[in-house]
């Protein structure tokens, strides 16, 4: 038996490969081959073995690297292993930031302050327009009736100096855009529908709702039933500090949100074989009896229909061979040879 031959799979690189080439043509086909200029045929094989190797070394190495999120760098794997771990990338990026607002109220009877009853509650959702046009939807609710809100004298009577009307300065947070209202046919029920929004500057989704009234939360992955959302904090002694709090609520309508990376949609390849859904197959494994006489024969599903005499078309009288009972002249079914009579099963 031959000597395996010593092979080192640390080489990768072109002049490795190379090198460990030579050096096993040298000592494994002394008495073959001897020349091993690079001119001549035996070098440009070793080149061209070299060549290969280190190429695939390459790809190897590279395809390895794509397959952990801290070394990929083509954009698509970087956003499969995100989505793997739960991170939603969105390409659309929105812009947050904290305005100031103003309103000037009338002063109290007393002239002593501001009628905190003319001071309005800004809804969250109210928007807002920039110089350049862009729009900006209001996060939380601002409240200018907040004692914690600066308030300075806006207007004096002229006559008398008494304060006529306070401004009153408070701030919220923003995000660049603006809420938007689309409706969708659902139809007849499908296991995970699927809806696509074709708007591409879509940032997300707010909350969404059916025609009987019903809210569909946004979670996680499908299998995620709670989620915790904010509630009005209705403690005096903590409200000023935490106006909402966090508490489990229980969701059985969800749907998850999945961006769509743009690029052009290849056509599918159609294959020869056809898969089948497991419950399709199972339910055309049944037989159902023909419709003919009895004594004609049965339709046993995909198989092959039995005539008066039997199946005459099957893999038994094709490929083995088999031959059925003949029949008598007394209508039975006799063995030769066996005097056996063979009952009829139709």
């Amino acid at each position: 038996m031959p000597k395996k031959p010593n092979i080192k799979y640390t080489s990768r690189s072109f002049t490795s490969i190379k090198n460990d080439l030579v050096e096993h043509a040298k000592r494994y086909y002394p008495n073959s081959y001897n020349d091993f200029s690079d001119a001549s045929f035996g070098g440009l094989l070793f080149d061209a073995v070299a060549y290969v190797g280190d190429m695939l070394s390459f790809y190897l190495d590279y395809q390895t690297n794509e397959s952990f999120l801290s070394t990929a760098i083509e954009y698509n794997n970087v956003i499969k292993h995100g989505d793997a771990v739960g991170f939603k990338y969105d390409n659309v990026r929105a812009t947050y930031g904290q305005i100031t607002l103003y309103i000037k109220v009338p002063s109290n009877s007393s002239n002593t302050g501001p009628d905190l009853s003319y001071a309005p509650r800004l809804r969250a959702g109210s928007t807002f327009g920039s110089t350049n046009g862009s729009i900006f939807t209001l996060l939380s609710d601002v409240d200018f009736a907040d004692a914690n809100n600066q308030v300075v004298v806006a207007t004096t009577n002229a006559t008398t100096g008494v304060p006529v009307d306070y401004a009153i300065r408070t701030y919220g947070q923003v995000v660049s855009g603006e809420l938007r209202e689309k409706t969708f046919e659902i139809g007849d029920f499908q296991k995970f529908s699927r809806i696509i929004i074709e708007d591409a500057n879509v940032t997300e989704i707010v909350s969404a709702f059916d025609t009987s009234g019903r809210q569909y939360y946004e979670v996680e992955h499908l299998s995620q039933n709670t989620i915790y959302i904010p509630v009005t904090n209705n403690d005096t002694t903590t409200s000023v500090q935490a106006p909402t709090i966090i508490k489990p609520f229980i969701v059985p309508r969800r749907f998850v949100r999945k961006k769509l990376q743009p690029g052009k949609k290849k056509k599918k390849k159609k294959s020869k074989y056809k898969m089948k859904m497991p419950s399709g197959m199972v339910s055309s494994l049944g037989y159902t009896m023909g419709e003919g006489k009895l004594g004609d024969g049965a339709d046993l599903g995909p198989g092959p229909k039995a005539g008066p005499d039997g199946v005459t078309d099957s893999a038994y009288t094709k490929q083995f061979k088999y031959k059925l009972v003949p029949k008598t002249k007394d209508d039975t079914y006799v063995q030769k040879g066996s005097g056996m009579i063979v009952k009829k099963l139709f």
